[in-house]
């Protein structure tokens, strides 16, 4: 056995496509979200499907960028959506956000707090690409580097 006690933090990008976006999105919000499709176009996320509000499922369309947030989280900031073709009003896109936000918890949806900080966030060329600093977490100091099985 190898047991890596530290590292100096490091740099790491983490890719993602609109089918490796839509797979995270359809686990974590199966409650709101039905048929959903995504693309990457131009800086922005797009969404539609259908969406559960107030109790039922209504199609949607929406758009936004996205945005890191204290090194753990990422939000959708600067939404614009739609549901049946009308323009969401400014009071219901609120509630919308704070069913969807964070979109990504580090800590709570990857469990990787402490060892994955995003810091910046870059969608080109239908790819959301997340950057930030890798850490590898302290060793237990407790445990004996010549442990043996009891």
């Amino acid at each position: 056995r190898l047991f890596l006690r530290s590292a100096e933090p490091g740099t790491a990008s983490v890719y993602l496509t609109a089918d490796n976006a839509l797979f995270f999105i359809q686990r974590k919000f199966k409650e709101y979200l039905q048929e959903g499709t995504v693309s990457l176009l131009n800086g922005r996320v797009v969404l539609s499907g259908k969406y559960r509000l107030f109790g039922r499922y209504t199609p949607f369309y929406a758009s936004g960028r996205l945005r890191v947030r204290e090194g753990r989280y990422i939000d959708l900031v600067e939404p614009t959506a739609f549901m049946q073709d009308s323009l969401l009003p400014p009071s219901l896109m609120t509630k919308v956000l704070e069913q969807l936000n964070p979109v990504v918890d580090v800590a709570s949806d990857l469990h990787l707090q402490g060892i994955f900080t995003p810091t910046s966030l870059d969608i080109a060329n239908d790819v959301v690409r997340v950057d930030g600093k890798l850490t590898v977490p302290l060793a237990d100091t407790h445990r004996s580097l010549f442990s043996t099985k009891e």
